[in-house]
């Protein structure tokens, strides 16, 4: 823990997506403290506890207001304003896919934090390399585009302005050669952070809807969420505004009027600005 100003600095643990690799970091994930623990091997019981009481006390608020690769999508997204619409069915189903991706990290990480403890994963962690510190960590489209793809760009900028050691006479062989030299794992990371682009494009919020396990997590817990959205009956005629503008599809109208806490919604509250009743209100008893 470091000082300026004479004010102690304090690592704040957050229900966020933010895997920037800095030693330094003021803000830290909850999800990655969870893997990085784990493969000490520690108990998390902090970042757990993080999961916990954001989860009760306002569900998803953090997604849809502190996040930042959800503010990404959000930008993502006005480009491609209209989007496409995506049938029940088919987004019923795609909800199990981030539960899906948080079940397959908790077993990793949780399989090598036991095997360490009783002094077995040696060999395990070998085996995972740098996956053994956050198996979702490594792939996370957002420590790519925020990571990776800065230092690319950082890289590329010092060469053609002939700054050491990157500067190298500019050809198509040095072009190939640093093809070659691309890994696997960033390989891997800038296709899966194209993928989930594409998919923000054509699909508002689609990483938040589908695929994020931190979201995946807090909405364990944010169906029993204080803080909630109540519908006024009195007010509310039905017409399905409030569902339309909803980046996370849920079906708002179908909801209990008294309190909504469904898990999928991340409290953005663009329901209750789309709402020409002033029928929907935030609730928090």
């Amino acid at each position: 823990m470091g000082a300026s100003f004479g004010i102690a600095r304090t690592v704040l643990t957050l229900p966020i997506l933010l895997t920037l690799g800095h030693s330094d970091k003021t803000v830290v994930a909850a999800f990655d403290a969870i893997q990085e623990l784990l493969a000490e091997p520690i108990l998390p019981w902090v970042p757990l506890a993080v999961f916990i009481l954001f989860g009760v006390l306002v569900g998803r608020v953090t997604c849809g207001w502190i996040c930042p690769f959800g503010f990404l999508q959000d930008l993502v997204g006005e480009v491609n304003a209209r989007g496409r619409e995506v049938s029940p069915r088919t987004h019923k189903g795609s909800l199990k896919v981030k539960y899906a991706i948080l079940g397959m990290t908790l077993f990793i990480s949780g399989s090598l934090g036991l095997s360490l403890i009783y002094g077995l994963g040696g060999e395990y962690k070998a085996a995972l390399g740098v996956l053994s510190r956050g198996p979702f960590s490594v792939l996370s489209p957002e420590a790519t585009l925020l990571g990776l793809v800065p230092t690319l760009a950082r890289m590329t900028f010092l060469h053609f302005l002939g700054v050491p050691p990157v500067a190298n006479v500019f050809s198509w062989d040095l072009i190939w050669s640093r093809l070659n030299s691309v890994t696997w794992l960033m390989a891997t990371r800038l296709m899966i952070l194209i993928l989930v682009i594409v998919l923000s494009f054509l699909v508002m919020r689609a990483w938040c809807r589908y695929l994020c396990p931190t979201g995946a997590f807090l909405a364990v817990f944010s169906r029993f969420s204080f803080l909630g959205l109540r519908r006024n009956l009195l007010k509310c005629n039905r017409c399905g505004d409030c569902v339309k503008v909803c980046p996370m599809l849920v079906r708002i109208t179908e909801q209990p009027w008294e309190k909504m806490t469904d898990p999928e919604c991340i409290m953005c509250l663009e329901c209750t600005d789309a709402c020409g009743l002033r029928a929907i209100r935030p609730t928090f008893p």
